[in-house]
């Protein structure tokens, strides 16, 4: 499912992350032909019998319409009667780490660290837009750069608190902090994470998720936990279901569901409980070893 209003805007992005994959990563071994825009009524895994072809620079609605790209790949001689696997990519955020390595990830443009407490002013600053125009956050203020430095340096005591920076600025951040406060939850986490505005869908949020599992799991931490908000019904302005989207793509599940239990902007909303299992249960669990004892990661 792909949100645009032309086919061959469309049609031309995909050529585009083609020809930008094939220099980056790949040898030429074959190529994409006869591309069809399919609409079709709603989402479906593959296109239905009803699905509409489109023309070249039709419009064909909103920005949450189905459409599907039907492609023809097309498999050179010396490859004929081998084995060829084919993989599609919607989008970067789909790839797995060795491509996030060499596309999202380029250690010449982004580094993934430790978040320091001297990054409070900037962190706060991509907070803001989440306190004030969604219910992504339930906070209803602002917290002020002390306040969130203070946040930070006692995250900082136990859990792993990452930025990920490009060209000297941080655009975006994730962090654990206690599922709960007593000693039979140490195994248990809960997460979040925020980017700055117009960084999400490219691939960022999922290298800043895998960076910080990957900490976790050195710790011995055994779940993840997230608590995202959810609409109550249906997606407003202020909130969609893009949060419960992405943290089913990292192999996040839905635990439990509280309902109406969140009320910003004069609407209740509700809070989902996901959770992803990243380690094995055992009936001798080795403790776990706070963030601070493990070095740099």
């Amino acid at each position: 499912m792909l949100a645009e209003t032309y086919t061959d805007r469309i049609i031309e992005k995909l050529e585009k992350v083609n020809r930008i994959y094939a220099e980056r990563m790949y040898h030429t071994v074959g190529r994409l032909t006869d591309m069809t825009c399919l609409r079709t009524p709603e989402h479906f895994r593959r296109p239905p019998e009803c699905s509409e072809p489109l023309h070249e620079g039709e419009k064909w609605g909103g920005e949450y319409q189905n459409l599907w790209i039907r492609t023809r790949f097309t498999v050179p001689k010396e490859l004929e009667g081998k084995k060829v696997n084919v993989q599609r990519s919607k989008g970067l955020g789909e790839n797995d780490p060795e491509m996030m390595w060499m596309t999202t990830m380029s250690p010449e443009t982004r580094r993934l660290i430790r978040v320091l407490p001297e990054d409070a002013e900037e962190l706060v600053a991509i907070y803001d837009y989440y306190v004030q125009n969604t219910a992504i956050t339930f906070e209803y203020e602002t917290p002020t750069a002390a306040e969130f430095r203070r946040r930070i340096e006692n995250t900082l005591g136990r859990f792993p608190y990452l930025v990920l920076r490009q060209d000297g600025r941080i655009r975006g951040y994730a962090y654990a902090g206690p599922f709960r406060t007593r000693a039979a939850y140490d195994w248990c986490c809960e997460t979040s994470i925020y980017l700055r505005r117009g960084a999400t869908k490219c691939g960022m949020g999922r290298a800043l998720y895998q960076a910080l599992e990957k900490a976790l799991g050195q710790m011995g931490i055994l779940n993840m936990y997230a608590v995202v908000a959810c609409p109550e019904e249906k997606e407003d302005e202020y909130l969609t279901s893009n949060s419960l989207d992405f943290h089913r793509h990292l192999g996040f599940e839905q635990a439990g569901l509280y309902h109406r239990c969140g009320y910003k902007f004069g609407r209740w909303y509700n809070v989902a409980c996901m959770e992803k299992i990243i380690g094995t249960h055992s009936g001798v669990q080795r403790p776990v070893t706070p963030f601070p004892e493990l070095g740099k990661i």
